[in-house]
């Protein structure tokens, strides 16, 4: 058998080459206790964070926080618009044409005198028509009558007379807080009328209608 010959050794002047620096686009991988190993960053492993596996923060307690302090602002705010203790609360302003419970009302042109008046009840006879009226003066001086006004083109006004129903009406003048009632007649055939508030010495003031 032949034996295995061995290379011959190197020159006596023979160094071994050095070993090549890392270029800048490498960084070092392990440097204790073993040859030096190098890595090229184009293959190295992505970096992991541990904020990459939390959660984010949810935003409902931003948004209750900022419904929060707008509720108070505006509770605030209305609160300042109220009115303060120990002064008068605002009132109301009332109509100037309210409508009474039991009639209509009636201001008078002459003495600027107002009330309220309304046909209580109202028959036909074979001699006319009777007629319960009631007024109240609720403010000023009314010296008044009555008079009734059909519904017919250029009819005359019909003066009232005596009636047989009781009580008659009266008083014709009344002041503030005073009232009259009672009935009154018209002689007049039956159809559709206006009984016609007269205020003495100035005019017409106010009417109603009557069914005939």
């Amino acid at each position: 058998m032949n034996e295995q010959q061995l290379p011959p050794p190197p020159p006596s002047n023979w160094t071994p080459p050095p070993w090549p620096e890392p270029s800048s686009d490498d960084y070092l991988i392990t440097t204790s206790g073993a040859p030096k190993t190098y890595k090229s960053k184009e293959t190295a492993e992505p970096t992991i964070s541990v904020d990459d596996f939390t959660p984010p923060k949810p935003k409902l307690p931003w948004i209750i926080g900022i419904a929060f302090v707008l509720i108070i602002a505006l509770l605030w705010f209305a609160s300042t618009q109220q009115w303060l203790p120990g002064t008068n609360p605002p009132t109301p302003t009332p109509s100037a044409t309210e409508t009474p419970s039991w009639g209509s009302a009636f201001e008078a042109d002459g003495g600027g005198a107002a009330g309220i008046w309304n046909i209580e009840n109202y028959e036909w006879g074979a001699d006319g028509l009777d007629v319960e009226i009631r007024l109240e003066c609720t403010s000023g001086a009314f010296a008044f009558s009555f008079y009734a006004l059909p519904n017919t083109i250029a009819s005359a006004s019909i003066r009232p007379d005596v009636t047989s129903k009781s009580p008659e009406f009266s008083p014709y003048s009344l002041r503030a807080g005073q009232e009259g009632s009672g009935w009154v007649h018209f002689t007049v055939e039956r159809q559709d009328i206006n009984i016609t508030l007269f205020e003495n010495g100035v005019g017409q003031t106010a009417t109603l209608p009557v069914e005939g």
